[in-house]
């Protein structure tokens, strides 16, 4: 198909439901250091770079996504110029802090990141055998039924 390259990961930063997403830092075989990250789409368009591509089409896409039903996803890319060392004293500073450590690796990477947008992926979300049906059944008796969802409301509406 095409050439292959391995990359070294130097950092994976944890996926929160505080932060939303997860990123990860890597070494590309040319020295090049880049985080890549995936999350829920509000959290990586506030953190979108001027230079991203495809913003207004790809925020048509999640639309169209969440009207399906589907899970969306942003997949984004910050590319560090000099800065990664800086970064990583920042984090490993914050991971050694006893009091409030979360919030000090939370406020350094906020402060690491600034994305080009690479695009969004989608996938069907299935609920689990029976569902439907216990939900209905529920319901006919008279029980009054709560779904609490992750995701967008356009994204629950189909349950």
């Amino acid at each position: 198909m095409g050439e292959e390259f391995t990359f070294e990961i130097l950092t994976v930063l944890e996926f929160s439901s505080t932060r939303k997403r997860m990123s990860v830092i890597v070494q590309t075989p040319t020295g090049q250091v880049r985080l890549y990250c995936k999350g829920a789409d509000s959290v990586i368009y506030e953190r979108l770079s001027e230079d991203s591509l495809f913003v207004e089409e790809t925020l048509a896409h999640l639309e169209c996504f969440a009207k399906e039903g589907l899970r969306a996803l942003c997949v984004a890319l910050h590319r560090f110029n000099g800065e990664y060392q800086q970064c990583w004293v920042m984090c490993k500073e914050a991971s050694t802090v006893v009091q409030d450590r979360t919030q000090s690796l939370e406020d350094c990477y906020d402060a690491s990141e600034k994305f080009l947008l690479l695009g969004a992926t989608a996938i069907e979300v299935r609920l689990q055998a029976r569902v439907p049906e216990t939900i209905t059944n529920l319901l006919k008796v008279n029980i009054r039924i709560w779904v609490l969802t992750g995701g967008s409301d356009v994204t629950s509406l189909p349950l």
